[in-house]
């Protein structure tokens, strides 16, 4: 709830990704010579493009499928489920391999919920009404000489708050911006208690993912 704003953004932009994937596919039937198949733009294959775009969010993109796809003999979801998902390596790896039917079965509920709008509504917990506080529950800065800019931290996560001295609204940090490694180097140096806000006014300035208040 305290990061709705941020995640939703992230969630946008992931999809945005996706079908950037997507229309790879889409392409890569299309220059098949014995395409599109169920990858026509006039006619697709929902459940076909389902399944690309909850494999796309799993991976790191569809770029692998789409040089299969563009070579496929017949372009269809069980063909491509036969011959490419289900040889991947999370469903075939010697060690806790992921089973391939319980995907199978968790694409074809993802598309009954997209198409019956069935998915189940995930209602707050007990006493979870109204935004958490994060003031509630972060920490003061140690700084030695006691005129640092930042006065106050929380780490959840990959993620940073600050309290600034100067200022009541709290700043997020997380590993998409700024990105990971320099949400890690404040974390490190806000536990130290020295350097942080030299850090901040060096490296990050105002590239924060939110703002609190």
């Amino acid at each position: 709830m305290r990061h709705r704003e941020l995640i939703k953004k992230a969630d946008e932009e992931r999809l945005d990704e996706v079908m950037i994937e997507i229309e790879r596919a889409l392409k890569a039937a299309e220059q098949n010579p014995n395409g599109p198949g169920e990858l026509s733009r006039d006619n697709p294959g929902l459940g076909f493009i389902a399944e690309l775009a909850m494999w796309s969010n799993r991976g790191s993109g569809l770029k692998e499928t789409s040089d299969y796809i563009s070579k496929m003999p017949t372009i269809t979801r069980v063909a491509w489920e036969e011959g490419y998902l289900s040889q991947q390596r999370q469903f075939t790896k010697e060690l806790n391999p992921e089973d391939f039917s319980s995907w199978l079965r968790k694409v074809d509920r993802a598309i009954q919920d997209a198409e019956q709008g069935t998915r189940p509504r995930i209602e707050p917990k007990p006493g979870a009404e109204g935004t958490p506080n994060p003031a509630a529950a972060m920490l003061p800065y140690a700084s030695p000489n006691g005129n640092s800019g930042v006065v106050a931290y929380l780490i959840e996560g990959d993620s940073i708050t600050l309290r600034f001295a100067d200022r009541a609204t709290l700043y997020l940090y997380d590993a998409n911006r700024p990105g990971l490694a320099a949400v890690q180097e404040m974390q490190r140096l806000a536990k130290r208690g020295t350097g942080l806000t030299t850090y901040i006014n060096q490296h990050v300035r105002k590239h924060y993912a939110l703002k609190i208040g």
